[in-house]
């Protein structure tokens, strides 16, 4: 009870002994079912599901739409977490890695024809193989993600 909590003995640095209702107003009211933090400041988060379109398009479209409707107090932000996250983290890692194995590619296949002109040609079908690949997701319904574009 909140007339028990305010009973309850805490030590003060200096060892003496006070009770919780000296240094604190214990009271039950309503808000939100527990507090949570990030980075050192309170924070609230709202629950997103998305089904039938992809998360990269319905985060946009979300961050777009809280940028123009929601004024944000000062010391107030937004960021976008979970999947999305997860997901732009991946994008910006591929933007390092993709490059980087096409080069090796082509170092190799260098290598292996030692002409220039071979390893080129070999490079050149790549764009066909990647429209392809996404002509075949969208005949088959899905949704461009890291899992479909890996594969």
């Amino acid at each position: 009870s909140p007339q028990r909590l305010t009973q309850l003995p805490i030590s003060t640095p200096m060892g003496q002994q006070i009770t919780l209702g000296t240094v604190a107003t214990v009271s039950i009211t309503d808000g939100p079912p527990m507090l949570k933090s990030e980075n050192a400041r309170p924070s609230g988060w709202v629950y997103v599901d998305v089904r039938g379109r992809d998360l990269a398009s319905v985060a946009n479209e979300l961050r777009e739409a809280v940028s123009r409707q929601v004024k944000l107090e000062p010391g107030v932000s937004v960021a976008y977490s979970g999947q999305f996250e997860y997901l732009e983290r991946a994008n910006a890692r591929l933007k390092v890695v993709v490059p980087a194995t096409l080069l090796i590619i082509f170092v190799l296949l260098y290598l292996t024809f030692t002409r220039m002109d071979e390893a080129a040609l070999i490079m050149a079908t790549l764009p066909f193989a990647l429209t392809g690949g996404i002509w075949f997701l969208y005949l088959m319904g899905y949704n461009l993600s890291i899992a479909t574009g890996v594969g």
